[in-house]
């Protein structure tokens, strides 16, 4: 109103200067569209807020409010409380006129507009601080860049409900080439850069949920056609091999969450020294910590998605049916593993390595799930999924270390233990990505971020084991009202 006067007098009432306006902005949608359908995105149209409304042209927010009030009532709700007033009421008489069955004399707005229920809440949480209850520090949360800001469910046009995964990065680390081969140029580059910088060594991270498996690692996969960086890690001072996408997350989130010490040195921006492409990856030799084979090689896999994780794998063909395919399909075929210049030596030699008994499966659970369902390739998709439930959720709830010096550990005991150790060796890192693709309002792929929370500790043991007693012994709590019965 302040800028187009009451009524306002929009340019777009003009023909001309209308389609100009949607012709700029459905290009800007189609050019939002290919950028990332060429980063391998499904992202939704990238429409601006006038277009997003009804799919296409212009649209208003008083033209909106014309369908629903009347004109001479619009200029009120440049005060964000009549919307307060206004709506509400309408939105009772409806429900009456469904047949609605509610108390509306419970009814009652939850901000502090409602002076009796602000000072209610400011109480509540007063105590709840004087008590302890109410902490402060480093929590992850999804988050966008672009916006600078916490990603809450209703800043989304995708991906509602979504919330942090956590998962493991395994530092992998890449050691001279040892075949040979032209296409291992940058990477020798990069590792002779490194090296006289005085930096701590150059890895291919893999981010796992699995990190008591590490002990059967045979190699390592990555996307022959995928793109990946060289990112330097200014924490560790160390360089990351992984997606542009992974390291993006990385650079928002704390190495040392006490002493806010972050990954990178700026939030939210990583340096990259160098790119590759999958293929220039193939045929690396690595260190793998906790692996028994004291050198194994990165292979092609051409399932993996750049969408998640680090777009680098890290194999156990004992326990994940996945990779034991994918490793038997380049040892049963010489010609397929040469077409991507994987010699024999990279894959023969490595067999399975047991590390896991699971009652009724055996010590190499994924290799009897593949051979009991006759899963010849990653062609019998449903088959696969079928074994890799069944191993995982098996492994976990029933299965017992064989190998490392937790053997003889139920795997849900032994996993938490192994997965401090290894990053308190410097083996592996958190790394936290939504558990699936999040899109903010502003049309960007969100990540998760350690920032600056108030949060309540509700899984503090002296609070829980209070609430617990009161609600299941104390004689005088009742889940119900006695007078309604």
């Amino acid at each position: 109103m302040e800028q187009f006067g009451t009524p306002p007098q929009f340019p777009e009432e003009d023909p001309e200067v209308r389609a100009k306006m949607e012709a700029e902005m459905m290009a800007e949608a189609e050019a939002k569209a290919k950028k990332a359908a060429a980063s391998g995105n499904k992202a939704k149209g990238g429409k601006t807020k006038l277009v997003q409304k009804t799919g296409t042209g212009i649209v208003r927010q008083w033209n909106i409010l014309k369908r629903m009030v009347p004109v001479e009532e619009i200029p009120q709700f440049a005060d964000p409380i009549h919307w307060l007033k206004y709506f509400p009421p309408i939105g009772i008489e409806h429900m009456k006129r469904f047949g609605s069955g509610v108390d509306w004399r419970r009814a009652f707005i939850t901000t502090n507009v409602n002076g009796y229920y602000d000072a209610f809440i400011r109480w509540q949480f007063n105590v709840l601080r004087e008590k302890g209850k109410v902490l402060f520090g480093k929590r992850n949360n999804v988050y966008s860049i672009v916006d600078g800001q916490v990603c809450a469910d209703h800043d989304r046009s995708e991906g509602e409900g979504i919330g942090p995964q956590e998962y493991v990065l395994i530092k992998l680390k890449v050691l001279a080439p040892d075949h040979g081969q032209e296409r291992h140029g940058k990477i020798e580059k990069l590792l002779k850069r490194v090296e006289d910088e005085g930096k701590k060594g150059v890895f291919l991270v893999p981010a796992t949920l699995r990190p008591e498996t590490m002990y059967g690692q045979t190699n390592c996969f990555v996307l022959p056609t995928g793109e990946y960086g060289a990112y330097y890690i200014d924490a560790t001072d160390e360089v990351f091999i992984m997606s542009a996408r992974s390291a993006r997350g990385l650079s928002c989130q704390a190495y040392d969450a006490a002493n806010d010490v972050y990954f990178t040195k700026e939030f939210g921006k990583i340096e990259c020294l160098e790119t590759f492409t999958g293929d220039e990856l193939l045929g690396l030799p690595l260190r793998a910590p906790n692996a028994t084979y004291e050198k194994v090689y990165t292979l092609p896999l051409l399932t993996i998605s750049m969408g998640k994780g680090t777009g680098v794998v890290t194999s156990v063909p004992s326990d994940a049916p996945d990779d034991y395919v994918a490793l038997k399909a380049l040892k049963d075929k010489p010609d397929f593993a040469a077409k991507y210049g994987i010699t024999p030596d990279m894959v023969e030699p490595f067999e399975v390595v047991p590390i896991i008994s699971i009652e009724g499966y055996g010590d190499a659970s994924a290799v009897f799930m593949c051979e009991k369902l006759k899963i010849a390739s990653f062609n019998d998709k449903a088959k696969l999924t079928q074994a890799k439930d069944e191993t995982y959720l098996k492994g976990f709830t029933i299965g017992v270390m064989t190998a490392g010096p937790h053997a003889g550990k139920k795997v849900s005991d032994a996993k938490p233990i192994i997965k401090n150790e290894m990053i308190a060796a410097g083996q592996a890192h958190l790394y936290f990505e939504p558990e699936s693709r999040v899109v903010s309002r502003t049309n960007d792929e969100c990540v998760v971020a350690s920032t600056d929370q108030w949060y309540l500790a509700y899984g503090e043991e002296s609070w829980r084991s209070a609430v617990k007693k009161h609600v299941l012994d104390s004689e005088t709590f009742n889940a119900y009202d006695e007078a309604s019965l």
